[in-house]
């Protein structure tokens, strides 16, 4: 079967350069028979034609540029956002798109009050992978975003980070029969990475053969709220280089990670 080509706005210039070219010789040719019935000097009539023959090779080759930069450069940043699309990820109508789910963050706690929804995700046989900071982890995180403050409240914000994956160990320790048939079949899994979380990943669709790959990296900044963190929305089909290197990081992440298994959660 013939492998239908994607029909795109850079194939379109690509595929009509060369008849605006004919176009132009064949308008240089017009304008040389006008310009000799007019009786204008041959100096005059060679100099009109170059100019005007460079001024449409630059509008195209402007044009070709532009959609070439819309094509593969443009990303989609926006403020205020963070893990606040999560529940619109996580709509009934999304929800249908999702094959696979990756979350990560130093803790996730964002995602623990849509719980009943990724359990709707599991009862429909989709895999969740969660990623969280070890022990180790927690206390780089800390350091990082808290350099500048005083012991005590480096302290209050590590007390609250342990708090956060303690209420994850009380949401697991509920045996919810959906949880822990999922967790048996590898189809729901938490790991716990020593890496700080200086971005953090929400992933779908990026280990199977569904083509409907999106990532959202958040950055985390130092001193700012997740809210107030610039989040970029990557697209597989709209941008292929920077979005392969970011699953690659966050895949490293999730390969790298222990386990954080059943007896763990006690």
């Amino acid at each position: 079967m013939k492998k239908q080509k994607k029909f795109t706005k850079e194939n379109i210039v690509k595929k009509y350069n060369g008849y605006v070219q004919l176009g132009c010789f064949l308008l240089t040719l017009i304008f040389g028979v006008v310009l000799n019935l007019l009786d204008v000097q041959e100096k005059q009539s060679i100099i009109i034609e170059l100019l005007f023959v460079i001024s449409v090779e630059i509008i195209v080759g402007n044009l070709y540029q532009c959609v070439k930069y819309d094509q593969k450069n443009m990303v989609n940043i926006e403020i205020e956002k963070g893990y606040d699309k999560f529940s619109e990820l996580l709509s009934d109508e999304n929800a249908k798109r999702i094959s696979d789910l990756f979350i990560s963050g130093v803790t996730c706690s964002s995602v623990w009050p849509h719980i009943e929804k990724i359990k709707k995700l599991l009862k429909e046989k989709r895999t969740v992978r969660i990623l969280i900071s070890s022990d180790d982890a927690i206390d780089a995180n800390v350091a990082i975003c808290c350099k500048n403050d005083s012991e005590k409240k480096r302290q209050r914000n590590k007390e609250d980070i342990l708090n956060k994956i303690n209420t994850l160990r009380i949401i697991l320790l509920n045996n919810d029969k959906t949880i822990l048939k999922a967790y048996r079949k590898k189809r729901f899994q938490i790991r716990r990475t020593d890496v700080p979380f200086t971005l953090s990943y929400v992933g779908i669709n990026l280990f199977g053969d569904n083509h409907n790959k999106k990532i959202q990296v958040l950055q985390n900044v130092a001193y700012q709220e997740t809210r107030m963190c610039p989040t970029m929305f990557l697209n597989v089909s709209d941008n292929e280089d920077l979005f392969n290197y970011y699953f690659e990081s966050l895949n490293k992440l999730w390969e790298n990670a222990i386990p954080y298994e059943k007896d763990d959660w006690v």
